[in-house]
């Protein structure tokens, strides 16, 4: 509102004219400034406008509590939708991260088993030593340095309650276990490049890229776990801060 009004407006954005009066706080949340005895009504709750209706004198706090306490209650119904939508949202997230975590282990590997070392070796040549020789290391290296920039990020924050603390480290961690897992398995499926076709080879090959390929996945799982947690954590504790703000503001 531009401040030519003859009145009382309200709100924390407005910029007042000349002829102001005087201005007194009335609410964490507002500023009123006092023109003139008949106007227009602007009330606006945490940076929302409410309603504007006519003014003919009145306690005008009480008609600001009033709006806050609406906009309160609207927030107190909207909370249970709000939660229920939450945690659908993170129930749908871990069921993508367990089914992509454990594909190859629980899906792939066990099919190339019964096909036979031959077929699996002929695939991952073209696959992982293919395309994936490339998208593999800078997703897995990528991936793990965000997480530790994550957490140096978070070590500087000053609110760091224990139950954000466990996952954002513990997303770190993971992502340490994985990698390190990765210079086991790593080495195995680069001996296919010069393996040949002795299916003796390969068997042993297989073998051992399986097994280190299914602990490494039980890490990465747990370090997607752990990532989706940290994201629900650090986002509860700034909107937190965010209201802390906004009361001592």
């Amino acid at each position: 509102m531009n401040g030519r009004h003859d009145g009382i407006v309200f709100g924390r954005s407005n910029r007042l004219g000349g002829g102001l009066a005087g201005l007194a706080r009335k609410s964490e949340r507002q500023r009123i400034a006092i023109l003139a005895p008949r106007a227009v009504e602007c009330v606006s709750v945490r940076g929302e406008f409410a309603r504007i209706v006519p003014v003919h004198g009145g306690n005008v706090e009480r008609k600001v509590i009033a709006a806050e306490k609406e906009y309160e209650g609207q927030c107190m119904d909207d909370r249970k939708p709000l939660r229920i939508a939450l945690w659908l949202i993170v129930t749908s997230l871990l069921l993508g991260t367990l089914a992509g975590g454990f594909n190859r282990t629980l899906v792939e590997m066990p099919a190339w088993r019964q096909l036979g070392p031959e077929a699996w070796a002929a695939f991952s040549r073209l696959a992982d030593l293919g395309n994936g020789k490339i998208i593999y290391p800078a997703a897995g290296i990528g991936g793990t340095v965000l997480t530790f920039a994550a957490a140096i990020a978070f070590r500087f924050s000053r609110s760091r309650p224990l139950w954000v603390a466990i996952p954002v480290y513990g997303a770190a961690l993971m992502d340490i276990c994985v990698l390190l897992l990765t210079t086991r398995a790593a080495p195995v499926m680069l001996s296919l490049q010069h393996g040949g076709t002795n299916p003796v080879l390969l068997q042993k090959a297989f073998e051992g890229f399986y097994r280190w390929d299914s602990i490494r996945a039980v890490f990465g799982t747990l370090g997607d776990c752990a990532a989706i947690w940290s994201l629900i954590a650090v986002s509860v504790v700034s909107v937190k801060c965010q209201d802390r703000a906004a009361k001592s503001g």
